[in-house]
């Protein structure tokens, strides 16, 4: 249950008529989140990991085993926090999708019923 929304689902509801609150508390909550700056950072991360696989590149002949064994967590790292970025990244699109599907609803659900 969600307090904030006023309930639990039931099948029986009508969410109709909720289905503008329901989006406009999931874009406030992506915003408050800085899901719009995600994929900003996504593109940062992935250039990082460019930059680091080349330079990786040019220093291994030169790296001992200790070394080799800390960029690699260090990789792992950043391959996690690129994950995580993609995730929230398609989680903004969605939500972008959403919102732009039901203005484009509203839009044209009172012009089909004219007609």
């Amino acid at each position: 249950m969600n307090p904030s929304l006023g309930g639990p689902y039931r099948p029986e509801d009508n969410l109709e008529s909720d289905s503008h609150l329901l989006l406009s508390v999931a874009m406030i909550l992506a915003n408050r989140m800085g899901l719009e700056e995600i994929p900003g950072r996504l593109r940062e991360l992935r250039d990082e990991g460019t930059r680091r696989k080349g330079r990786r590149e040019r220093q291994r002949e030169n790296e001992r085993d200790g070394d080799r064994d800390e960029a690699q967590a260090i990789d792992l790292e950043l391959e996690k926090k690129i994950r995580e970025a993609e995730d929230l990244t398609r989680l903004w699109i969605a939500l972008l999708n959403a919102d732009a599907l039901y203005v484009l609803l509203l839009f044209l659900i009172p012009r089909i019923r004219c007609h």
